[in-house]
């Protein structure tokens, strides 16, 4: 069980900065966190609301950065990659 303090590849400052340059980035980024939380979610209540929250994030992540790329308007734009 990860405990406090143990390192996690998802949590990587590298890993982090590389889910921004592609959308095919973004979706691992997005798999690779389902995968962790599945390991997570059967071994604790608390764990499974915050790995559930988790996978909602990772997955709006590549989805508000699609969007940002549509916006109509610079403040549109900035707002959408602020949220992401």
């Amino acid at each position: 069980m990860p405990t406090i303090g143990t390192w996690h590849p998802l949590c990587s400052r590298v890993w982090h900065e590389r889910v921004y340059r592609s959308p095919r980035a973004r979706f691992q980024f997005a798999v690779d966190v389902v995968a962790f939380s599945r390991d997570v979610v059967s071994r604790d209540v608390v764990l499974r609301r915050i790995a559930l929250q988790l996978v909602d994030a990772a997955g709006s992540v590549g989805a508000n950065l699609e969007e940002a790329a549509a916006a109509q308007t610079k403040r549109d734009f900035i707002s959408k990659n602020s949220i992401a």
